[in-house]
């Protein structure tokens, strides 16, 4: 081969070099990463094109026992999810409405929050959420209860995924109770049985109160009002006047004013447990993990047996407020998939029933309530006509506005000496200032 065939050779091996050379050194196809969450299901993990975490932050108010559980639960699953990064931040409870608010309004929220589920229509009608509805994957959605997810619901979509829930439960002293009415002593269930309850507890001269109750949460009032009146309370603000020139909430609102001097208000859960524990109290007003772990304490602190009695009756209503905290999704995260992904591992069977569990908050799936479970018998039997099968009927944005506005009414009412009168005034004021912002 001459010197000049041998050039021209040389130049075209190197030209077809040039050409194959990306195509030997293109990566192989992209696999998304499958992750399995608590509750069985399959979900896609995000595509992660330079292999560096997805961070995600994730904001709730819950006290910091469940904070901690909390905590270990995201460990175990970041373990399991590698790909993506949670950063988990607490606030009070009692801050967390006006904090979320304000961060979701500069712009500033968490990827994630935990929201009370009267909150969610508010922030969805304000552009503070996205969607939720694919998080809830598999049966997940079938498995809900209409009490939760009803208030989740706005313009047709879903804008959050139910954690737990705690409804209001009665707890009355027996011995405190027989002590005023004698052997036979049971809960009232009625509002004349009530009424008498309270004539017994002034001329008994024991000095016990015949009701402890927070003066601050609007949840404890309506709770008071259902088991007085045995209807549900989700309808006192139809009426611009409210329900309370017609009965029975005439003679329960009566009622209350009457015997006002007999009623141990608080600001907290630790108040009505403490009356109830000395004996200062007849019945108590608590929420339903609040009441379970009073209760045990209280069986493992007495030799004699147990003296406080949970009472439930008021479920069987059609709709009570369940308290209820849900996760969503904020508007302005730019990790949508994986704070998803994150929501629907923290919601799993497994988490649900750790929670009630380590803090008696109720799972929100009906399987776990069902024949063979251990919560079985805790709640009404699977019907349209009892909590929580049914929605309530107001949860619109202004919901949150209505409560506040009651917590206001009720506080001062407890604290500030105002009268039935005056309670009905104020009422009738404040539904008309709605009115005119509708």
């Amino acid at each position: 081969m001459t010197r000049r065939k041998f050039a021209l050779l040389f130049l075209l091996l190197g030209f077809m070099t040039l050409v194959l050379a990306p195509w030997a050194t293109a990566p192989s196809a992209i696999v998304l990463p499958r992750t399995e969450p608590d509750n069985g299901t399959v979900v896609s993990a995000a595509p992660n094109l330079n292999n560096d975490p997805v961070r995600i932050r994730v904001s709730v108010g819950l006290d910091e026992q469940e904070f901690d559980q909390l905590q270990e639960q995201n460990a175990g699953w970041s373990t399991r999810h590698p790909d993506i990064q949670v950063e988990l931040s607490r606030v009070e409870p009692e801050d967390a409405y006006r904090a979320f608010k304000e961060s979701s309004r500069l712009g500033e929220a968490a990827d994630v929050m935990l929201l009370q589920n009267e909150w969610v229509r508010e922030y969805a009608a304000s552009g503070y959420l996205l969607t939720a509805d694919a998080a809830f994957v598999g049966e997940a959605l079938a498995e809900q209860f209409d009490a939760l997810t009803a208030s989740l619901k706005w313009n047709g979509y879903i804008w959050g995924v139910p954690r737990d829930f705690d409804p209001y439960v009665l707890v009355w002293n027996r011995e405190a109770l027989r002590k005023v009415l004698g052997d036979e002593a049971t809960v009232p269930l009625t509002l004349q049985q009530w009424t008498a309850l309270t004539a017994k507890a002034s001329e008994s001269g024991e000095g016990i109160s015949w009701l402890a109750i927070s003066n601050r949460d609007p949840f404890a009032i309506l709770s008071w009002l259902e088991s007085a009146t045995g209807i549900r309370t989700d309808s006192v603000w139809e009426n611009k006047n409210g329900p309370w020139s017609s009965e029975p909430w005439a003679t329960a609102l009566s009622l209350l004013n009457h015997a006002k001097e007999g009623i141990a208000f608080g600001q907290d859960a630790s108040f009505v447990e403490r009356q109830l524990l000395e004996e200062k109290a007849l019945i108590g007003l608590l929420p339903n993990s609040e009441a379970v772990k009073l209760t045990e304490r209280d069986l493992t602190s007495r030799s004699s047996g147990v003296k406080l009695i949970v009472d439930r009756s008021r479920w069987k209503l059609p709709f009570v407020w369940p308290r209820g905290r849900s996760y969503v999704v904020s508007s302005g995260t730019e990790a949508e998939d994986a704070a998803r992904q994150w929501i629907v591992g923290m919601t799993g069977t497994e988490n649900q029933l750790l929670n009630e569990k380590q803090f008696a908050k109720l799972p929100v799936y009906r399987s776990l309530f069902r024949t063979g479970t251990s919560l079985h018998g805790l709640l009404p039997e699977d019907s349209a006509n009892s909590f929580p099968y049914q929605a309530p009927v107001m949860n619109g944005p202004e919901l949150p506005e209505r409560l506040d506005r009651l917590s206001e009414l009720w506080y001062g009412f407890a604290a500030s000496g105002l009268t039935a009168d005056e309670w009905i005034s104020r009422w009738s004021e404040e539904s008309a200032d709605f009115q005119l912002n509708d």
